[in-house]
């Protein structure tokens, strides 16, 4: 009876383990997603967590590899580091790890918040160039400055922080 026990819970290993090698195939997961998703498939908590342990020991599953991987991705497409670190806080990326990924100098996060916003709405200084002559009009100085506040919300939406906002729209 006991080996009817082990064959069955070898069986459920097997699968476990199927199924996360499976989803870490398609993409790497964090720790946090896999037992997620793999407890939501019905599997033993105490079974993915053994799965999980086995996985990371053979270096299949590592959360320094995902975060790497996740802050390339979300950079690539134009968001900034607090967007980033709360994408990796929800995932359960540990705090040290996601410092090391996210430690940039100042200037890379101007650049991609100037990219960002260059490819959003264009030139905001040929905006301002272009018409000199009506720069001193109020309603011009209005319509700059509603430009100006468009572009900071759309930065602080893509999680800039307000001294990269400044600095890549400049003073106004």
């Amino acid at each position: 009876m006991g080996a009817e026990l082990q064959l069955g819970d070898g069986q459920a290993y097997a699968q476990v383990r199927n199924a996360a090698i499976r989803l870490l195939a398609a993409r790497e997961h964090a720790e946090l997603e896999l037992k997620r998703k793999l407890t939501t498939k019905g599997h033993s908590r105490d079974l993915v967590l053994g799965v999980i342990t086995e996985l990371q020991a053979q270096d299949l599953q590592s959360d320094r590899r995902f975060a790497e991987g996740y802050v390339r991705w979300r950079e690539s497409k134009g968001y900034g580091p607090m967007h980033i670190r709360q994408g990796l806080s929800e995932r359960g990326i540990d705090y040290e790890i996601v410092d090391e990924h996210l430690t940039r100098s100042a200037d890379h996060w101007l650049e991609l918040a100037q990219h960002t916003l260059a490819k959003r709405f264009g030139s905001f200084e040929a905006q301002i160039s272009g018409a000199q002559d009506d720069q001193d009009s109020p309603d011009r100085r209005n319509q700059l400055r509603k430009q100006w506040n468009k572009r900071a919300r759309f930065l602080a939406r893509r999680g800039f922080p307000s001294d990269i906002i400044y600095r890549a729209l400049g003073q106004f």
